[in-house]
């Protein structure tokens, strides 16, 4: 994802199925795919990885660290693309991200492709400067589509003017289709109207700051 040139978000993951190892029903979507234990590691590597147990029997092991399950993007007859949020190093200045990790693929490595966390963003020099924000959905949440992740993303330009763009991506089979649009695609209307319809769901987003 590469709407504009600036940083990620740096933020509190938002938990939305899993706190403190164990899984909150109330919160978790509904799917098959629920997870039933998160094994936190010591050490952002594989052989001491974070690891999501599913009731399938299934594991998802990761490189990241401080590692939040959000949910899942599913369609029949394929394996679903995990929606995880968490960051590939300790105790350094790297925002935490949002992931799309389909478990076929192996493990989720440090150089997997990260995606902004919602929220708010101010500048790392002058944090009450606000110069971007990102709003993050999945879901069924465009019609005629598929499941997919989508943000809104506005970031501000060196001369102090605003830019938009729209990123998604759309789950086919195992893969995931990207779509980029700067000034322009789906209306971020029409996907409120997804969530106000229950097939829909937004990520609360954090204040955050750039990284240095």
């Amino acid at each position: 994802m590469s709407l504009r040139p600036r940083n990620f978000l740096v933020a509190i993951p938002f938990a939305a199925a899993l706190v403190g190892g164990t899984p909150q029903a109330s919160s978790a979507p509904e799917s098959p795919w629920l997870p039933v234990r998160l094994d936190h590691g010591h050490e952002a590597d594989v052989s001491a990885s974070n690891v999501i147990r599913f009731g399938t029997k299934a594991v998802v092991r990761t490189q990241l660290v401080e590692l939040e399950y959000i949910g899942v993007l599913e369609e029949k007859d394929a394996t679903p693309h995990f929606i995880l949020a968490g960051r590939d190093c300790i105790e350094c200045d790297m925002s935490t991200s949002i992931y799309l990790h389909n478990p076929d693929d192996g493990d989720l490595l440090r150089i997997h492709p990260r995606h902004n966390y919602p929220g708010a963003l101010s500048d790392y020099l002058n944090p009450k400067s606000v110069v971007e924000e990102t709003r993050f959905f999945f879901g069924r949440c465009l019609p005629d589509r598929r499941p997919l992740a989508i943000w809104f993303v506005k970031w501000q330009l060196e001369d102090g003017k605003w830019k938009s763009g729209v990123f998604f991506a759309e789950k086919r089979g195992s893969k995931l289709e990207e779509h980029t649009f700067q000034d322009g695609g789906p209306s971020l209307a029409v996907v409120e109207a997804q969530v106000a319809a229950g097939s829909c769901r937004e990520v609360p987003g954090k204040a955050g700051h750039t990284e240095p």
